[in-house]
């Protein structure tokens, strides 16, 4: 009976698949697979359209693949991907290969994967592979070394190189100056052969990125034809991927003429064809205008013809040649709808509060030092020593300076030997970067550093930070004793963990719990860890005494606990956590810390602008304190007298970003200090890059509807948010590079203030982008000159109008001379196609006057000026308002006169000596107006501002108050608040933003919010979807009842910004609830009708008896008063009805 149904199912399954063969055979259609580099671990054939538009084939390039006969399909490169799946497809174009140092825990099944696609191409299908995408080109190359590993049998290589072309007749300028990544080469090298029928030539990234080569060579052997070689005149060359300036720092690579830029061959029934040339050039993105519209394609220029997408046809119709009557058929699946997070209602009636928020939570001991470094025994008795001592993990904290490449190769097996799933151990260094800063790095594969990472290599300095985060692929870099360090630790980058506690032998060396806190408020996004330096396996068992903080990780499976520490931010099995989960703690524990609804919130949706912070707490002995802070300012504080669990869940609002932390006691004087969770708005924010690096715009009001390049990380150069305003002093070289500390005052939906100091100072020879951490120089400060500028940005509508205001002060703090007498205050970027400038004096008649190669400069005083305008194409117009004395404009050009580049400078006086006594303060102040990406070449967009905000004395709006006082209209509309109110009749008004508003005269711990009385018309940021799935953002008619946003307060007054848009309007600006005690914090966490809810907590140690109600004015929920006594740290919630 069994053999009998054994042959049923042989039988079944042959039939299967001859029916599957023929209906191939008979499909018409070719089908190809378009695969991503970026692992996935779900099953392919479904992937998010969000997630898959950096690697779909160019919108012009489509239409032509329908036309050649095609059918395409585009996802991830899946650990799940099948034989029989591929097979649905005549060739697979690998746009991307995947970094297996990215995904350890994967390895196998990637691997599995690979060999996989050798056996698809040995059965008859095509394989075209390219370079990298998006996904891995920020990797130093880690992805080429895997694509070798594949191509290892077949007897080809991808050159660790980039293509060069030396003669300037054959190399062409970048087709956008500002937004194209690299200068274009020709080669009209090509080899005889069926694949090059028709093509004349090829255009090609000709420049190495910064942490990836663009253009590949290929060395292979007899087995493989070379179809194209870079020109007689061109070569290779290597640069240090990540370390130093990559333009600067080039030396000769393999090929010294004629790289081989494309080989094929077959392979039993398939064939392979290899082009290690970025795809964004060609298939995904070619006819972008940053490409040079289709340069690279079309054969357009005369001079160098490119037959671009000859050659991708004649590529597909041989890749997928043999397999014509045996794979294909692909038929696209039904798309489902999708859901993205941020972009959908949250039904808050039905969140519940977990229990916890992962399975397990597990200890851990980071600072092993054993004999192979400056210990005193041996790995394997440290590791014991850990597990007996009660740690779930632990990582070594070797002094990489005592260390030999054998001795980490053996740590890292012996810590392999030793990993289980019951306890996790990795191998680890400490090591010191070119500014003598210490860091700690742990993992399974902490190799020895490659020649390219270090600073000095015998004295075992690593260069940078990046070269660590970035090839071992992110394994965790955890800053050392952050105040011990020689430079300040808000001045580095690429690191996502921090020692809040350092111990050495038991030792407290360094508690950086300010710093911690300090820079998570500054959106560093950080892990909190204890680093205990242990050198004997006595010293393990000091560090474990329970009075002693530890490091503590929830997470699912304690085998997979590195990936709680790995990435930029932390990923379980594929799926992003977003929020790191580790705390430190001597006692009490952390069950649950999470906020729902806590990013990317999609304010145009009903009821997205509130989220939900759940936290359950525990300690053995009970909880005495706990206390919930908001970079670094109180939020709530509890008592729980005792109480051996508190759960709770505190509702709040996207007033502005916030950064909480949670710091418990118990009644035994254990402590601990939670992970940062953060929240953040699609409407504005400013983030710091996932790497630490640098701060940026993000937001609505950034996405314009002209894209960057997609398959790599690409920007579109605006104007707005370029420029630089921290003095520098003319003249002086040595002083020209300040370090900045970037402090993010104040970000939320309606705008950001940042406050930016400047007390230290890098050598010159430090790159000049102020904007950038994780630099070799030291920052000293040994600077003449410190102070501080405050930037202050309302939120514009997207491809619009953009008003930054900027006050510096500065102070020179010891004698000096300035031989020019001035601070540039005001730098802008030279920009092609804008010579023209405008000046509008504020009595006279406005002059326009044009740069040329006879007369390339103007300078003048801006005393008696309403502003001075530069006209410029892409990118934007920009403007200067001067708000303060002493200032002066520059109108300058460079460059070749026949495509002359312009700029717009503005300059402070420092006086008529040059000698600048030391204690000297100066103080400036300006508008910086931009215009939209692509300007019409008119003033209107400085014009507009000054009809309609009040710079000339009348605005385009009128506001009658019945509540508080109207201060100032100049430009930002100042209110103050009467009994923490404001209320007013405002008028229609065509203005180029929002209204601007400062208000005074809240309480912070009260909620604020703006109330528009009855039913109105207004204009909203939507989000908007072309058919590449790029998304921008448009204004959008929006009726709304008895509207309320909330606003935030920072140093004393709100800030937001109001719609005078299609109507008047009855406002309301103020608190919306107020109590008799201004200490106590008041939340109102539900407005509707019948389920009206007020939150109160009292921060102080003295109970509080309090009526709340609603501020003069404010009557959307009529008139109560609600009187209720809390105790000491006490917490409570009310209906107005109860």
């Amino acid at each position: 009976m069994q053999r009998r149904t054994r042959l049923v199912l042989v039988l079944v399954t042959t039939l299967t698949c001859l029916c599957v063969a023929e209906s191939r055979a008979q499909s018409s259609s070719k089908s190809l697979l378009f695969l991503s580099g970026r692992v996935e671990q779900k099953p392919p054939g479904d992937p998010s359209k969000y997630r898959i538009r950096s690697f779909l084939p160019d919108a012009k390039l489509q239409p032509k693949l329908k036309a050649w006969g095609y059918t395409w399909w585009a996802d991830f490169f899946s650990t799940q991907l099948t034989l029989e799946w591929l097979k649905q497809f005549n060739a697979v174009v690998a746009l991307d290969f995947p970094t297996i140092e990215k995904h350890r825990d994967v390895a196998t099944e990637i691997r599995a994967v690979e060999a996989m696609l050798h056996e698809y191409v040995r059965e008859g299908g095509g394989l075209l592979l390219t370079s990298a995408i998006e996904s891995s080109q920020w990797g130093l190359e880690r992805n080429t070394e895997e694509l070798n590993r594949f191509l290892a049998p077949l007897g080809a290589q991808v050159n660790l190189e980039q293509v060069y072309e030396k003669n300037p007749i054959l190399r062409l300028p970048k087709p956008n100056p500002r937004s194209s990544i690299s200068r274009l080469a020709w080669t009209g090298n090509v080899s005889e052969h069926t694949l090059t029928e028709g093509v004349k030539g090829l255009i090609y990234p000709t420049d190495p990125g910064s942490m990836c080569y663009y253009t590949h060579p290929v060395r292979a052997d007899d087995t493989w034809s070379i179809l194209l070689r870079a020109s007689d005149t061109a070569c290779s060359i290597t640069t240090p991927l990540g370390t130093k300036n990559s333009r600067k720092e080039q030396t000769p690579g393999t090929w010294e003429e004629a790289p081989p830029l494309l080989a094929a061959r077959q392979v039993q029934k398939g064939r392979i064809a290899l082009w290690p040339t970025i795809p964004s050039a060609t298939i995904i993105d070619g006819y972008h205008e940053f490409w040079g519209r289709g340069l690279i394609m079309t054969e357009s220029d005369t001079n160098h013809p490119s037959s671009g997408e000859r050659l991708i046809r004649n590529l597909l119709e041989w890749l997928t040649a043999p397999s014509r009557n045996t794979f294909g058929g692909f038929k696209a699946p039904p798309r489902k709808e999708e859901k993205e997070a941020g972009l959908h209602r949250i039904p808050w009636d039905k969140i519940r509060l977990p229990k916890r928020q992962f399975a397990g939570t597990h200890k851990g001991l980071i600072g092993l030092k054993s004999n192979l470094s400056t210990g005193t025994d041996s790995p394997e008795a440290m590791i014991k020593a850990a597990q007996a001592a009660g740690y779930d993990f632990a990582a070594f904290s070797e002094d990489l300076e005592e260390l030999t490449p054998e001795e980490i190769g053996a740590l890292i097996a012996l810590c392999a030997k030793y990993r289980s799933d019951t306890f996790q151990v990795f191998s680890g260094f400490v090591y010191r970067d070119a500014s003598g800063n210490s860091w700690q790095v742990f993992g399974t594969d902490t190799h020895w550093p490659k020649d390219g990472w270090w600073q000095d290599k015998d004295a075992k300095t690593i260069a940078k930070n990046n070269v660590i985060f970035r090839g071992y692929q992110f394994f965790p870099v955890i800053m050392v004793h952050p105040n011990k360090n020689p430079e300040k630790p808000w001045f580095q980058g690429n690191f996502k963990g921090l020692a809040v506690y350092t111990y050495d032998n038991g030792k407290l060396v360094d508690d950086a719990t300010d710093v911690y806190t300090r820079l998570q408020g500054d959106n560093y996004r950080l892990f909190p860890v204890v680093l205990h330096f242990v050198r004997s396996v006595e010293d393990v068992a000091r560090a474990a005494t329970p009075s002693l903080p530890q490091t503590y990780a929830p997470w699912p499976e304690l085998s997979d606990i590195l990936s709680a520490f790995s990435r930029t931010s932390p990923m379980h099995k594929g799926n992003h956590v977003f929020q790191w989960p580790q705390f430190v703690s001597s006692a009490p524990q952390v069950d649950l810390f999470r906020v729902v609804n806590f990013g990317t919130s999609d304010l145009a949706i009903p009821d997205n602008d509130r989220f939900r912070l759940q936290v359950r707490l525990r300690a053995d002995v009970g909880l005495e304190e706990v206390r919930i802070s908001d970079a670094g300012i109180p939020w709530r504080r509890l008592l729980p007298k005792g109480q051996k669990e508190l759960a709770i869940e505190l509702d709040g609002f996207h007033d502005r970003t916030h950064h909480f932390i949670i710091t418990a006691t118990d009644t035994q004087g254990g402590k601990l200090i939670s992970s940062c969770i953060g929240t953040s708005v699609q409407e504005l924010n400013v983030p710091r890059c996932t790497d630490n690096l640098n701060t940026y715009l993000a937001g609505k009001f950034e996405a314009v509807d002209v894209f960057p390049i997609r398959g790599l990380e690409n920007y579109i150069f605006i104007q707005s948010g370029t420029f630089g305003y921290f003095p520098k002093l003319a003249g002086l070289k040595q002083l020209e590079r300040p370090a900045i500390d970037q402090r993010l005052t104040h970000v939320s939906r309606f705008g950001y203030i940042r406050t930016d100091v400047f007390d230290h100072i890098y050598p010159p020879t430090a790159t000049s982008n102020w904007n950038q951490n994780d630099i070799p120089e030291v920052a000293s400060p040994d600077t003449p000159i410190r102070g501080r500028t405050r930037l202050t940005l309302f939120t514009p509508w997207a491809n619009s109008t953009s008003i930054h205001h900027v006050e510096g002060r500065f102070e020179i703090t010891r004698d000096l001379s300035v031989p020019r007498r001035t601070a540039a205050v005001f730098q802008n970027r030279w920009v092609e196609d804008a010579e023209t400038f405008i000046i509008s004096p504020k009595d006279g008649k406005m002059s326009v006057f044009c740069l040329k190669p006879r007369r390339r400069w103007r300078r003048g005083s801006l005393e008696d000026i309403e502003y001075i305008a530069n006209i410029g194409p892409f990118g934007g117009a920009r403007a200067i308002v001067p708000l303060s004395g002493g200032l002066d404009y520059a109108a300058l050009q460079q460059g070749d006169p026949a495509d002359p580049r312009s700029t717009l400078l503005a300059s402070l006086s420092l006086g008529d000596d040059p000698d600048i006594p030391g204690g000297t303060e100066f103080h400036y102040e300006y508008l910086a107006i931009c215009s939209e990406v692509r300007d019409h070449a008119d003033i209107s967009f400085v014009e507009d501002v000054f009809e309609g905000m009040g710079l000339r004395g009348k605005t385009a709006y009128d506001i009658r108050p019945t509540q508080g006082e109207v201060v100032d209209r100049r430009f930002v509309l100042r209110l103050k608040a009467v009994e923490h109110a404001f209320a007013a009749t405002l008028t229609q008004a065509a203005l180029p933003m929002r209204l601007p508003v400062f208000i005074t005269g809240l309480n912070p711990k009260w909620p604020a919010g703006i109330w528009y009385k009855g039913k109105h018309q207004f204009l909203v940021p939507t989000w908007q979807m072309d058919k590449m799935h790029n998304r921008f953002a448009s204004p959008k008619k929006v009726i709304h009842k008895d509207w309320l946003q909330r606003f935030g307060i920072v140093e004393g007054r709100g800030m937001l910004q109001l719609d005078t848009a299609f109507e008047d309007k009855q406002v309301f600006v103020g608190n919306l609830l107020v109590c008799d005690h201004p200490g106590v914090i008041l939340e109102l966490e539900d407005t509707r009708k019948g389920r009206v809810r007020i939150a109160a907590n009292n921060p102080s140690d003295a109970p509080v008896t309090i009526t709340v109600k609603p501020a003069a004015g404010f009557t959307l929920l009529g008139t109560f008063a609600k009187t209720i006594t809390l105790p000491p740290g006490g917490f409570a919630k009310m209906g107005i009805e109860d």
